[in-house]
Order: C-alpha cells, then sequence, then structure tokens
C-alpha cells in the first residue's frame, strides 16, 4: 500500500529538495477539500520543474491538482495550440503546463526599421549663379530601432553639417551651379530594444540592429531662355538681353505688341531654335526670319559671370497692326 509520512506538520515542512523519494513514499496536503495523498515522486518532479521558491511551491501545490505525464509522448498528425506535430511532450510535463501549451500559440513580434525622408525649400529649378538660402528639413522615426546619435547634411557628397543626436534642421546659404545640386542628410542610429512575443518572452529574432539612413533631395541649376519685343534696334550685349522675359520652359510664346520692329529669342548654348510658329497669322512658321547673332555671343547669368548663348533676332521693316502671338518651341543643339 505504501509507505505514508505524516508527522503532523503535512507536507508544508517538507524539504523536497534534499528528499529523496522512493516509489511507494506519500505525503498527506491539507487542502480546502480536506487531507489529500500525494506521491512524493510526483511532489518532488513538481517541485523541479515549478521555478520557484519553496513557499510558493507549497502554495501551487495545495491549490493545483498534481499530475504529470510519466513517459515521453511524441505528438503525431497534429497541431494543438503551440504543440506541433512531430514535437515530444517531455515525461514530466505537468496538466497545468500541457494545458498551457495547447491554449497558447506563440505569435512573434513585428520589427519595424527606421525611415529618414528630407524636405527642402525652395525645391523649384534656380538660375545658375543665384544666392539662396536653402531650408533642410530631416523627418526620422526610429520606429523599433535605437535612438539617433549622429546626424550629417552633405552638399555634392561634402559634408556641410555634422552634428550629434538628431539634428532635424539644417539652413545652407547655396550659390547655384549648372546642373543638380545634391543635399543629402544620413542619420546614425543605435540598436533597437528586444521585444517580447505574445507569450511575454523575448524575442531577438528580428531585433534592428545599429545602422544608418539617409535621403536626398536636388534643386536643380539652370540658365535663363530670354525672349521679347526689343524697341527698334537689336540689344547692344548680353545685360541688355538679361532686361527681357526668361523663362526655364523650352516652349513659350513671344506676344510682338504694336510699337516694336526688332524681336529677340537668347538660349545657352546647349539649346538651338527648333520653330516659331506665328499663331495670328495661319500658323506660319517664321523661323527663319530669326537670324543668329554674330555680334552678341554671352549673356551673364545672376551672378554676372557671363555664359555662352545663342541671340537670335528678327528686324521688321515695321511694327505688327495687331499683336501677334509667336509660339516658339526649343530643342538641343
Amino acid at each position: 500500500m505504501g509507505n505514508f509520512i505524516d508527522t503532523g506538520e503535512r507536507v508544508k515542512d517538507l524539504d523536497l529538495e534534499s528528499f529523496d523519494p522512493g516509489q511507494d513514499e506519500y505525503a498527506l496536503i491539507d487542502s480546502d477539500k480536506g487531507t489529500q495523498k500525494v506521491k512524493l515522486e510526483n511532489l518532488a518532479a513538481a517541485k523541479k520543474l515549478q521555478n520557484v521558491d519553496k513557499a510558493d511551491f507549497h502554495n501551487k501545490a495545495k491549490q493545483a491538482d498534481i499530475g504529470f505525464t510519466t513517459e515521453d509522448i511524441p505528438v503525431l498528425g497534429t497541431n494543438i495550440g503551440a504543440i506541433e506535430d512531430g514535437q515530444t511532450i517531455p515525461a514530466g510535463t505537468s496538466v497545468n503546463a500541457f494545458v498551457k501549451m495547447a491554449a497558447r500559440k506563440q505569435i512573434p513580434p513585428t520589427y519595424t526599421s527606421p525611415t529618414l525622408s528630407l524636405s527642402i525649400d525652395p525645391s523649384n529649378t534656380q538660375e545658375v549663379g543665384s544666392a539662396i538660402e536653402v531650408q533642410l528639413s530631416a523627418d526620422f522615426e526610429n520606429h523599433d530601432g535605437g535612438a539617433a546619435n549622429q546626424t550629417q547634411y552633405f552638399l555634392n557628397d561634402s559634408v556641410i553639417e555634422d552634428q550629434p543626436g538628431l539634428a532635424p534642421d539644417k539652413t545652407h546659404n547655396l550659390t547655384v551651379e549648372l546642373g543638380d545640386n545634391d543635399y543629402k542628410v544620413q542619420v546614425d542610429y543605435n540598436q533597437g530594444p528586444v521585444k517580447d512575443d505574445n507569450l511575454g518572452n523575448p524575442y531577438p529574432d528580428g531585433q534592428i540592429p545599429a545602422g544608418s539612413k539617409t535621403a536626398s533631395k536636388s534643386i536643380t541649376g539652370a540658365n535663363y531662355h530670354f525672349y521679347g519685343p526689343n524697341g527698334n534696334t537689336p540689344p547692344a550685349d548680353g545685360t541688355e538681353v538679361r532686361a527681357l522675359g526668361k523663362t526655364f520652359a523650352n516652349s513659350f510664346t513671344l506676344n510682338t505688341g504694336v510699337t516694336d520692329k526688332v524681336f529677340v529669342i537668347a538660349v545657352p548654348t546647349s539649346k538651338a531654335l527648333d520653330k516659331v510658329i506665328d499663331q495670328d497669322a495661319l500658323n506660319a512658321n517664321i523661323t527663319a526670319s530669326f537670324v543668329l547673332s554674330t555680334t552678341i555671343t554671352t549673356v551673364p547669368d545672376a551672378s554676372g559671370a557671363d555664359v555662352n548663348y545663342n541671340v537670335y533676332v528678327m528686324e521688321n521693316a515695321v511694327a505688327f497692326p495687331s499683336n501677334h502671338r509667336l509660339l516658339t518651341t526649343l530643342k538641343n543643339a
């Protein structure tokens, strides 16, 4: 029938960590259900499986059903909660642990990498040689990464600002060059924290390592196309050409008015006149009337530096009797 241990102090006073029970030795447990008989080998196994101190264990032993698997149980052909086909439930697994495995399934956390964007003002095309103030704004979100530890701003790959931590705003004085004036921001950040899964356990797979993000924007530098009526004589020099109307567009309309006899179209030498259509003369093609000047070959840019230009001039004997719209189209030279 087995040996009973009943000292009057009951199981709460047993030293289960040093006790080595035989297979047929029992203890008595007092609970709200009365005094219960429990195999000491099961009680000792419960103590070993529960990572708690002795007092907490005895409290749990009184509240829980004491029952454990007596052999390894392979799982075949089914998935139950966190228990998967092919898994083995080890001997000594308590009923409580088994129910937890069956009732819960791990859902890993989602890790989101940091993001960075850059806005710039002004963002439109600017004339070559212009001296402008550029406002740069970096928008950094670390998400599941660590905090920003350094911010660098670049112009055409040269560092123009280097600050510790996050520096979201930068003002820069730029003299616009021809082509792309490339701005870039780089933010370095620390390693992000480990997140827990849905069961409250740390899940490091996917943790965001320390790293950096970059974002870029450009300001395009270009030379103006100048056009318009110029009184009754051709322009004397490039400075006079700069006083005409201006655009960056490759198609525009020159309005003749009714008083001028001379009309000018001036473009950088990378461009050439494609065609001029008089929309108020039955769409006549009058491109040949604009003659390339041999006396004006340069026009100053915004800084006053001379830039090579093709300057086309049309000279009429009389002014137009009414305003004519000259639709002008340019092409690459």
